[in-house]
């Protein structure tokens, strides 16, 4: 069975990672039903692969916006 191969996770290096997740849960809950258990688990690498890349990019951008590994322990220690 061929499966999409677009990707649920967006390319906007903007997008918060609760938007990501949500999409791949989406995903992944509609390719259950579709796809075997060796097909699931292939794809399901193959979206974890992405998740990271997305991170990594993620991470890159908000370095060239000045964010600092302190200034994110600052707005992290705000929201408690």
């Amino acid at each position: 069975m061929q499966a999409e191969t677009q990707s649920a996770v967006p390319e906007n290096p903007g997008a918060t990672a609760e938007s990501m997740f949500e999409a791949a849960f989406r995903e992944q809950a509609r390719l259950r039903a579709t796809l075997s258990a060796e097909e699931y688990e292939k794809l399901r690498q193959v979206r974890v692969q992405e998740l990271i890349e997305q991170t990594k990019r993620t991470g890159a951008y908000a370095e060239t916006q000045g964010m600092t590994d302190k200034l994110l322990e600052q707005l992290l220690a705000d929201e408690e």
